[in-house]
């Protein structure tokens, strides 16, 4: 019910009640699930314009979908704006990192983002793990 959800979002800005943060979030959590990245990207665009803060949620849905999709240089260039944006990285970023890379048979860079997790004190998980196993 994503087109629902975007015409109650509209309703909202049109009654004057700013959205924040979470309902950004929750809207480009529908539009990727349904792969509709250009309306994602839009809305992450619109979050920065009206200076509504981004968070490490609001990348790592994007990044997560990016990466799912094989997408992979739009995912990594998400995180050259996190980077900029001072939002760290955590464990669910470099998981949907290794998943992306691995899926596309790049185990040298899934490889590599696993070990870079030590570098930036985020211990693997279970989830990092079976990744690496799968791929």
């Amino acid at each position: 019910m994503v087109d629902d959800a975007l015409q109650l979002f509209s309703h909202m800005v049109y009654k004057g009640i700013l959205p924040n943060t979470v309902t950004h979030n929750s809207i480009i959590q529908g539009l990727c699930n349904f792969g509709r990245w250009d309306e994602a990207k839009f809305l992450l665009n619109e979050m920065m314009e009206h200076n509504i803060s981004q968070d490490v949620f609001t990348f790592n849905i994007l990044v997560d979908a990016f990466c799912k999709e094989g997408m992979m240089k739009a995912a990594e260039e998400l995180l050259a704006v996190m980077q900029e944006k001072n939002i760290c990285l955590d464990i669910f970023t470099y998981n949907a990192l290794m998943d992306g890379y691995c899926l596309r048979g790049q185990m040298d860079r899934a490889r590599k983002k696993f070990d870079s997790l030590e570098d930036m004190w985020l211990n693997p998980t279970i989830i990092n793990y079976n990744g690496l196993i799968n791929g």
